[in-house]
């Protein structure tokens, strides 16, 4: 990859890739200004972190007219010749990408089905959420896959950089973006890119169980407490209804105690009635006289 050169230089490497009919790729002429003067004797401007070639070299720059971001060969961009795989720190295939842990990023070369070799440079955005092992000087989240190497055939089909998220990528998109190159198509390069999104604070994924649980002991601050518990209120909520069950063979029922009869009560004391005094005792009357004498003047007696 070409850094952005201009007047004699451009039209030098243009002249230079016509002659060779493929592209060559190395990424560290795109972003190492000093790498850039010294292979190729020319002016190169620096680039920021995150950026891509995004045009081509014309005429006009050929004949001394430099392009703000020009690259020496045609661009295709969303390039099936790229292709991206996530892992895990322990090579897991996953398609989370989890806040304040290690991940690895598998980018593959191939054409017609066929792995081809390639190299390419690999930046992620925003700039400080990610950063990779193995970065560019000054720009920890861009990794250039090829290093000091340009491509060749033995050059690998595939590259897996590794990099760690900082805990404040947790809700914000992810963007993997790359610029590669391979000698098997001719003077062409390819873009292709992966967005990602980072659960943030209260996401499933960060909960306990979640493909991302471990992010929680590196980024306590997406420990998401569990609500208080309103005290309990003195009144005794109603309990719910009780299903309903068969009713019981109904038990003879106990007796009931015989209530104690209430004491009759004392029957009233006759008051004795004064004695009637005896009549005295008659007098037998004097014994009847079976005839009576007569008197002279012819008279009973």
């Amino acid at each position: 990859m070409g850094a952005r050169i201009h007047g004699a230089t451009a039209a030098f490497l243009a002249l230079f890739l016509a002659q060779q009919q493929h592209t060559e790729a190395w990424p560290r002429i795109w972003y190492d200004q000093a790498f850039a003067l010294e292979a190729l004797g020319g002016s190169g401007d620096s680039v920021n972190c995150t950026q891509h070639p995004a045009t081509s070299l014309t005429t006009d720059t050929q004949q001394g007219v430099g392009a703000p971001e020009g690259h020496a060969a045609s661009i295709v961009t969303n390039s099936d010749l790229i292709s991206f795989t996530l892992l895990t720190a322990d090579d897991a295939t996953t398609a989370v990408a989890c806040p304040g842990l290690q991940h690895k990023l598998r980018v593959a070369f191939s054409l017609g089905g066929q792995a081809v070799p390639g190299l390419g440079l690999l930046t992620a955005s925003p700039q400080p959420v990610a950063a990779f092992v193995d970065a560019t000087p000054g720009c920890a989240n861009r990794v250039d896959l090829g290093g000091p190497r340009n491509l060749n055939p033995r050059s690998p089909s595939s590259h897996t950089p590794v990099f760690t998220l900082d805990c404040s990528a947790a809700g914000q998109p992810l963007l993997l973006a790359l610029t590669g190159a391979t000698d098997a198509d001719g003077a062409v390069w390819h873009q292709a890119s992966l967005t990602l999104a980072v659960p943030g604070r209260g996401a499933p994924e960060l909960a306990p169980g979640g493909a991302c649980e471990a992010s929680l002991a590196v980024c306590p601050g997406l420990v998401v407490e569990p609500a208080a518990s309103p005290s309990p209120s003195p009144e005794l909520s109603p309990s719910p209804e009780p299903e309903p069950s068969p009713s019981p063979e109904p038990s003879p029922l106990p007796s009931p105690e015989a209530s104690p009869e209430p004491s009759a009560s004392p029957a009233p004391k006759k008051t004795a009635s004064p004695r009637r005094r005896a009549p005295p005792p008659r007098r037998a009357p004097p014994p009847r006289r079976l005839f009576r004498p007569r008197r002279e003047d012819g008279r009973d007696r």
